[in-house]
């Protein structure tokens, strides 16, 4: 039996995107097409300390997924007030915060994109709009 996806989602745990991020999976047709990857400060820990346990447990997930699953699109995200950096006090501005998340991110795509070539990386910033959280792509 043959049980291959299309996608990897790699974000944060946070309750708090855990419906915006779920329901943008569905209206996107990814749903039941994805493997969840859900860790605090995902993006965080690849960019700044590959060799830790928490980026070990990372990165075997990913390989496992690529290796066993098919994976060959990985969406990525980052999110502002994340508590793995801080909070939104750890910056001296929102500009500040998310130029920070958005260099990460991007440091996590160069990663995957040197060990698998043959993938799509898509990139997202979520952010609070009021009750909601929204997401932005991040271009390349």
């Amino acid at each position: 039996m043959s049980h291959n996806c299309q996608n990897l989602l790699l974000s944060c745990m946070d309750f708090r995107l855990q419906t915006t991020i779920s329901n943008w999976l569905k209206e996107n047709g990814y749903a039941g097409d994805a493997d969840i990857i859900l860790v605090p400060g995902s993006c965080k820990v690849l960019a700044e300390n590959q060799g830790g346990c928490q980026a070990g447990l990372i990165l075997d997930g990913i390989r496992l997924a690529y290796e066993k699953h098919g994976v060959r699109r990985f969406i990525l995200t980052q999110h502002e007030d994340c508590g793995a950096y801080g909070g939104q006090i750890a910056f001296e501005t929102a500009k500040a915060e998310k130029i920070k998340l958005i260099a990460d991110v991007k440091k996590v795509k160069d990663l995957l994109k040197a060990k698998y070539q043959d993938i799509e990386v898509l990139m997202f910033f979520v952010a609070q709009e009021g009750a909601d959280w929204k997401l932005e792509r991040i271009s390349e």
